[in-house]
């Protein structure tokens, strides 16, 4: 299908929205606030949203696959009655792959049948892994990509293992930082004093977040602060509180609203994230956007967020699971001065550059054209 020219651009963004805070869902808010502040924006975008129903939460292996078939059954109508009635040029689909790949091939041939091009967005940092494994999700995820016109990752490595089979249909994408972070962080910069022996993690307590390896490195320090925000079940607190030996060293806060987890970012000495495993996390790029120096482990995207590039330090980074690597990297920005004044210096520099919502946007709008057929 060839595009009328003068016709300004429309886009269905499938993709889960105002789902609760997951990844996916605060990436296509972030986009959707910019593209609604713009006073002529270059394209039309309109929302098909995908989600599980809040209404079931099903535990059985069985009960996740009959609900999973219900809710994806009700996207696929809700993507034909949108392409019946809308005259879309392009079908921007957002992933995080594992099974859901099959309702994504559905999706694209759905969208084939309607002449309407197709954008595969993958939101997870598990490309390569994916690759090497040659599994069945590497198989359905090789279909997908075939069956769209464009694949889009969100790191450099995942972007390295798919362009060399799929020359020219492959582009990078990061994650932007959201304005309202950006205009937070503007709003109190003069208002906010750092406490340099506090260590801060924002984000679901759980183990595969690395939170007992955060809990005994920090244990092996002496005069610090480690806080702790956001979900957390009673057993894990408990079990975090007696490594701790319940000492006061330890705080752990619970949920909190976000300008609250902003704050803390804004008063810590240093951020750590210890994932096991992570996409393009959003709350790396928030503590980046809050000048803090930074701790994390070198999974999904947050090598190439916080890497050492020509001789300037961003970060540091440790393997997943390493306490003892964890314990020395937070101990050396603890006792360096200047390289912990230098790494928040440099993050803060590298988001403003490379992840401001503006940038992120005029390359997703190219991508949108690429995918129509209106550049090369």
């Amino acid at each position: 299908m060839t595009r009328q020219e003068g016709r300004t651009l429309r886009i269905l963004l499938a993709t889960p929205y105002k789902m609760g805070g997951g990844g996916i869902s605060q990436w296509a808010e972030n986009i959707m606030r910019h593209y609604q502040s713009l006073s002529s924006p270059q394209v039309t975008v309109d929302i098909l949203p995908m989600g599980r129903s809040a209404s079931t939460n099903p535990t059985s292996m069985l009960g996740r696959v009959w609900s999973g078939v219900a809710d994806y059954s009700g996207i696929i109508r809700e993507e034909r009655r949108m392409l019946r009635q809308g005259k879309y040029d392009v079908l921007h689909l957002c992933t995080s792959a594992s099974i859901s790949l099959l309702k994504d091939l559905v999706m694209l041939g759905v969208a084939r049948r309607h002449h309407v091009r197709t954008v595969v967005h993958f939101h997870f940092g598990r490309i390569p892994e994916v690759r090497n494994a040659g599994n069945w999700e590497w198989r359905l995820l090789r279909r997908v990509i075939d069956k769209a016109d464009m694949a889009v990752p969100i790191d450099q490595m995942s972007l390295d293992a798919l362009a060399p089979l799929w020359p020219g249909k492959v582009r990078y994408l990061p994650n932007p930082v959201a304005q309202v972070v950006d205009d937070f962080v503007r709003a109190n910069a003069n208002g906010q004093q750092r406490d340099e022996r506090m260590v801060f993690f924002a984000g679901h307590c759980i183990k595969t977040k690395g939170m007992c390896e955060l809990v005994s490195a920090c244990r092996q320090l002496k005069g610090i602060r480690l806080v702790l925000a956001g979900h957390i079940d009673e057993d894990m607190r408990r079990e975090l509180l007696g490594m701790a030996g319940n000492e006061p060293w330890l705080e752990i806060r619970g949920e909190m609203p976000h300008e609250e987890i902003l704050r803390l970012m804004m008063q810590c000495g240093i951020y750590v994230l210890p994932s096991y495993t992570e996409g393009f996390p959003n709350v790396m790029l928030e503590s980046m956007a809050c000048g803090c120096a930074i701790v994390a482990t070198t999974v999904g995207a947050i090598p190439e967020m916080i890497g050492e590039e020509n001789g300037r330090h961003y970060g540091l980074l440790v393997p997943p699971r390493d306490t003892e690597k964890l314990k020395e990297a937070i101990g050396m920005l603890l006792d360096d001065n200047d390289l912990r004044e230098s790494c928040r210096r440099n993050a803060l520099e590298r988001v403003n550059e490379r992840y401001n919502i503006g940038s992120v946007w005029s390359k997703l709008v190219q991508i949108w054209q690429h995918a129509a057929g209106d550049s090369q």
